[in-house]
């Protein structure tokens, strides 16, 4: 069973948190409702049982005057007085007979042949409460803000520090990889610069075969560090792209015209499928885009599929979609097996390394391929042709 993680862990105890401070809150409200009802009634018992001495005298000599003067008294203090006789029943109430009962604590004494009862507002009663909960439920929202704010701090950092250790496990990754792809090529020219140092004790076909070799491992190591030169301009580019319009129809068949020789020395040739007008002329496909750099992606995909594909034809095509552009370069050769398909735009993959090495590939070009792809909005994808071959689509937002 998988084990929350720190950013669960965290959450679940914010909300505990808050969950605890509100239930401790209702208690402690239901207990200061109680305890000001309780001193609500004390004073109210003391109170009645001043009105009942007070009025005994009035209500025993039928003065209602002095009766209803108490009764303005108790009226202006929030108060409510009800005179009572058990025969007659009501005499007397400061409210009005008809008042509702409701809403009032009372207490009652006895006051001569009459009963005096004196209420007393709840609302006034509990308003001290009323505040409290008012005041606590404010900085309970506030605190349960906070712990939110402190939880989303918590979570940004932690992004944060994961995108770091990313960055650094794939700078370590990336320096190996470089150090592995440099020291191949750099032991075999120093290993044929020694046998060369031997002077003449070599013979001249020898000698001619060490130095293609140093020449080939000099290409080798040349086109490493452009590629790595070219992903690391991408990299600082991806917040200060300047794109103009370009036609994508010129840039394809300038790619084709300029690869033709290469894949004819292959035994391969290049076609191109494009969109055309009415009028039968290639329809201009404008984007906002880099023209160098989709010639670059585009080049490095068909000089993929001229060194490793073993078709005699590799088909470059244009098409425009819904926002946006899609250019593909597809074979009918040997395609890519499926356990790597899922690798192949990773820096450094290689599906054969030896014919890679064999071919002088840098296991970078398709790496760079998706970089300009996402430089311009999209990205760059992989599908097989039944039944067999590659298709290699890159995708280019119309829309900047």
């Amino acid at each position: 069973m998988k084990k929350p993680g720190p950013l669960v862990i965290t959450f679940a105890l914010t909300a505990l948190g808050v969950g605890a401070f509100f239930a401790a809150f209702g208690g402690a409200t239901r207990i200061f409702r109680s305890t000001l009802l309780s001193w609500a009634r004390r004073e109210l018992a003391a109170r009645t049982e001043l009105a009942a001495g007070s009025l005994a005298e009035p209500l025993a000599t039928g003065d209602f005057r002095k009766v209803r003067e108490f009764a303005e008294t108790c009226r202006a203090n929030g108060e409510r007085l009800t005179v009572m006789s058990g025969p007659r029943g009501l005499v007397f109430d400061s409210l009005g007979a008809d008042a509702d009962d409701s809403g009032f604590i009372y207490e009652t004494r006895p006051s001569g042949s009459f009963s005096v009862r004196l209420g007393l507002p709840i609302d006034r009663t509990l308003e001290p409460c009323s505040e409290a909960r008012r005041l606590f439920t404010f900085a309970g929202l506030a605190s349960a803000a906070a712990m939110v704010v402190v939880f989303l701090l918590v979570y940004r950092q932690r992004v944060r520090i994961l995108e770091l250790k990313r960055v650094e496990k794939f700078r370590g990754d990336f320096i190996a990889d470089v150090s592995h792809e440099l020291k191949t090529p750099l032991t075999g020219i120093t290993g044929a610069v020694d046998l060369l140092s031997d002077g003449d004790s070599l013979p001249p076909a020898a000698r001619a075969k060490l130095l293609a070799m140093v020449k080939n491992e000099s290409v080798r190591l040349n086109d490493l560090a452009q590629n790595i030169l070219s992903l690391a301009r991408l990299d600082r580019r991806r917040d200060a792209a300047d794109f103009v319009d370009a036609d994508l129809a010129e840039i394809v068949a300038e790619t084709a015209e300029r690869l033709a020789p290469k894949a004819e020395a292959a035994g391969m040739r290049i076609k191109t499928r494009l969109p055309y007008a009415d009028s039968g002329a290639v329809a201009a496909c404008v984007a906002k885009c880099d023209s160098q750099l989709v010639s670059q992606a585009l080049a490095n995909l068909v000089e993929n599929s001229i060194r490793y594909s073993g078709a005699d034809e590799v088909c470059i095509s244009l098409e425009r979609a819904e926002g946006f552009v899609k250019l593909a370069v597809e074979d009918r050769g040997i395609g890519v097996p499926e356990e790597h398909r899922a690798r192949l735009f990773e820096r450094f993959y290689r599906v054969d390394s030896a014919r890679s090495a064999e071919t002088g590939g840098s296991g970078l070009g398709l790496a760079i391929v998706r970089s300009i792809a996402r430089l311009h909005g999209g990205d760059a994808s992989f599908s097989p042709v039944a039944p067999s071959g590659s298709r290699f689509e890159i995708t280019i937002a119309t829309a900047k």
